[in-house]
């Protein structure tokens, strides 16, 4: 009996251990980032269905590979420096574009961790597609520059320029340089400094 016991509890302990990989594998494969697991090397072992289906290569011809196979080549050099720096902590993220199969860029953000795969020390690579937020970002910039309207971004409490349209430019009659980074007081744009406030 209690090696039917034990029959039974290690039949149970195998059916939790697939449940979880299954578990696992659906959330890692279903998850819009693109997800690599790397060797110290940081040669390919795994990637998620979203580098197969976006980047267009199969998983067989991303393991083994290096992961400058899926950046452009003349990111090479500064991928390899901001990896350096992703893992020794010294920068947060890297905003290299991945290419795919055909050539074409993507504009992501990359995040890299130390960890565990069956039992190894891999680093894990997040990259995140803000092809959005550039659009955006470059929508805004398009929008500042253009306007007829003096525009400035300044900081909230402290109030120095942190960016100035043309036109706010024109008139004050300052040069960008001059401008940055000081505030309207040190400029004298205000009579009443209160007025700011």
């Amino acid at each position: 009996s209690s090696m039917l016991a034990s029959l039974i509890n290690d039949r149970k302990t195998e059916s939790l251990i697939a449940q979880t990989r299954q578990n696992y594998e659906t959330f890692f494969n279903t998850i819009d980032d693109f997800l690599f697991v790397f060797d110290d090397n940081m040669n390919i072992i795994d990637i998620n269905s979203t580098v197969n289906l976006r980047l267009g290569y199969t998983a067989n011809e991303l393991k083994g590979k290096n992961v400058l196979t899926v950046r452009p080549i003349n990111t090479h050099a500064k991928a390899i420096e901001s990896i350096q720096l992703l893992l020794s902590g010294k920068q947060a993220s890297c905003t290299l574009p991945l290419q795919m199969k055909t050539g074409a860029q993507i504009p992501v953000e990359t995040r890299v961790k130390r960890g565990l795969w069956n039992g190894q020390h891999v680093i894990f690579g997040v990259s995140k597609d803000i092809s959005q937020i550039k659009l955006s970002e470059e929508k805004f910039a398009t929008a500042f520059e253009s306007n007829a309207a003096g525009m400035a971004i300044t900081h909230f409490y402290n109030g120095s320029y942190i960016d100035v349209n043309n036109a706010f430019l024109e008139i004050f009659g300052y040069s960008r340089k001059a401008m940055l980074g000081k505030k309207g007081s040190d400029l004298q744009l205000f009579v009443d400094v209160s007025v700011r406030e």
